[in-house]
């Protein structure tokens, strides 16, 4: 009885291993969407380039945006992200500059590619 305890916690033990390192090994994802949103990379081949380019707001000097990972599955090559993020761009003076955007809930279709993800779908309400 005791032993099939710890092999129980040992499985269990490994499995939240496997997804940690799920979950880190998509942090780049995350920093990529950042910098697309914030107005810092310009890649208009990323394929959510249009709803989430900072360039919609001319006016924008500071970016206050923030992604949560909700759920990420994956098979070290195809897989999807569940994610959480808002935003609000703001003006010199300190007012907002336009519309935000508050706990968006989106679904990313990630592929690997030559060793980095890349978002090829991305699903979520308008």
């Amino acid at each position: 009885m005791v032993r099939s305890i710890y092999w129980l916690l040992a499985v269990i033990a490994v499995l939240v291993m496997v997804y940690v390192w799920m979950l880190l090994d998509t942090n780049p994802v995350i920093d990529y969407v950042l910098s697309v949103m914030d107005g810092s990379l310009d890649d208009r081949d990323f394929v959510g380039w249009q709803q989430y380019t900072a360039s919609h707001y001319s006016e924008a000097v500071y970016w206050d945006i923030s992604i949560s990972r909700e759920f990420v599955v994956h098979n070290f090559s195809d897989g999807v992200m569940w994610v959480k993020y808002s935003r609000q761009s703001y003006k010199q003076n300190g007012d907002p500059s336009g519309p935000g955007s508050g706990k968006i809930y989106s679904k990313w279709t990630i592929h690997k590619e030559n060793g980095s993800w890349k978002i090829v779908d991305i699903d979520e309400h308008p």
